[in-house]
């Protein structure tokens, strides 16, 4: 189940009931859906089955956006709402939790497999969302013991953004 709080609602509401297990999800820019990662049920090797979709709020309508044999995590939102980003597994699967980023167009429906990174965006790399003006996505990775801060163009250009020299970020760049 999902629930959202509506603007003046103070109380909950279910926006939809299915029986499956909801990980992450993002609010869509003009707050009118919900990008979301499921799984068949929520024990731990079922992150394996992860598919991504979405709930319109007003019809409660849910559209499935990303639902492969592979699985696929962390949807985020651009700011402009034109793109949902995702991380797909590695083929074949496995518990290292190697993936590619994934670029999907919402109003083609058109997805794009962004390149690899230097971990092979591994349990380490975390997708934080994009910048604001939507044409970059920022990650973290691992680079030797330091967790870094990423950024990717739309063309799939990458750099280094922050790269500590003592210290490091967190597991999740946060």
């Amino acid at each position: 189940t999902v629930a959202s709080v509506v603007a003046g609602k103070q109380e909950p509401e279910r926006v939809f009931d299915r029986e499956i297990h909801v990980d992450e999800f993002e609010w869509a820019p003009d707050s009118n859906r919900i990008v979301f990662e499921h799984w068949p049920r929520p024990e731990p090797d079922y992150w394996l089955q992860s598919d991504i979709s979405e709930v319109e709020l007003e019809s409660r309508n849910v559209r499935r956006l990303a639902a492969y044999q592979l699985s696929q995590r962390s949807p985020r939102y651009s700011p402009d709402g034109r793109w949902v980003a995702f991380v797909r597994s590695s083929d074949p699967q496995n518990w290292a939790g190697e993936g590619r980023l994934v670029m999907l167009e919402l109003a083609s429906g058109e997805s794009k497999t962004m390149p690899v990174t230097q971990d092979e965006f591994g349990r380490g790399s975390n997708l934080l969302g994009f910048s604001g003006d939507s044409k970059q996505l920022l990650f973290s990775e691992t680079r030797g013991t330091r967790n870094v801060l990423m950024v990717m163009t739309l063309e799939g250009k990458q750099d280094v953004l922050r790269h500590p020299a003592a210290g490091t970020l967190s597991s999740y760049g946060r």
